[in-house]
């Protein structure tokens, strides 16, 4: 389908992801060191969620400063944070790092996401200058990876993409592994898959290969159009800004009175140990 390891800027690693979206092969919900400035002469606020089936809600605020001033952490218990998921839950002020990505939540509710309550989720936050931020999202389907080959320094996998067009957005991820430390991480983000019924879709990405792999995750995201089309423009405005955040490139979120997003996504993964016996492609 973003990580924060300091109050002052915000350090994606989107999931960056989610590893690099589309077949642009970037880093997904990014990886980047991406201060944030606004182009107006007011504060503001930048939001971001990402919802997942059988997760617990948490949320990332933080206030836009006027230009030249990076953007930061807001701990403030003044913003009234709802999400309607069949039923309306309160996120709650909190200091929270992911031990899995680092990603620091500032907000969370300690309930999770039902997804057969609700196909689609609601967010309303009301501010302390009384001003009211929305957004909506509908709920992925669930992704599987039907197989897997890892042939020479490629991973191929093969899934069944949704009948519906307008949820095939994914985004593909191989992450290689050396005595628990990161190696290297490919990904790209797939946009508008043909679904053939009973047919799987075929993706691969390349790896580096080294003798000190002993692990690689492959991972699948499912994710909306909306969080395909924000990951682009976050993309597309660190790399024309230098990971600052500016016209001529406006981050395409789904917000309504804030920069951001509000998304869901699902996910399958598989973790594959290294060596491969050398007369297969599957693991010893």
């Amino acid at each position: 389908m973003p990580e924060i390891k300091k109050i002052g800027t915000i350090k994606r690693k989107f999931l960056s992801f989610l590893g690099g979206i589309s077949l642009l092969c970037f880093s997904c919900m990014p990886e980047d060191n991406l201060p944030i400035r606004a182009v107006g002469e007011t504060p503001g606020y930048f939001i971001e969620c990402y919802c997942q089936p059988n997760e617990i809600f948490l949320l990332t605020a933080s206030q836009v400063l006027p230009i030249s001033q990076e953007l930061k952490l807001t701990l403030s218990s003044d913003l009234q944070i709802h999400i309607q998921a069949g039923e309306l839950f309160r996120l709650y002020p909190v200091y929270y790092i992911s031990p899995q990505s680092g990603f620091v939540y500032n907000y969370a509710a300690n309930r999770k996401l039902n997804r057969t309550e609700s196909d689609t989720l609601y967010l309303s936050i009301l501010t302390p200058e009384n001003k009211t931020i929305t957004a909506q999202t509908s709920v992925p389907d669930e992704v599987k990876i039907q197989t897997y080959e890892i042939k020479e320094q490629e991973v191929t996998i093969r899934f069944y993409t949704s009948p519906d067009p307008t949820q095939n957005y994914y985004i593909y991820t191989v992450e290689t592994y050396s005595k628990e430390l990161l190696l290297e991480r490919s990904t790209c983000l797939l946009e508008n898959l043909p679904h053939i019924p009973y047919e799987q879709t075929e993706k691969t990405l390349s790896f580096t290969p080294h003798e000190s792999i002993e692990k690689i995750i492959i991972n699948l995201k499912h994710i909306t159009k909306a969080n395909y089309d924000y990951q682009v423009s976050l993309n597309r405005a660190n790399a024309a800004n230098q990971g600052s955040i500016s016209t001529p490139f406006p981050l395409n979120g789904n917000l309504s009175g804030a920069l951001g997003i509000f998304t869901c996504y699902t996910e399958d993964s598989r973790i594959v140990q290294m060596p491969l016996d050398p007369f297969s492609h599957t693991p010893k």
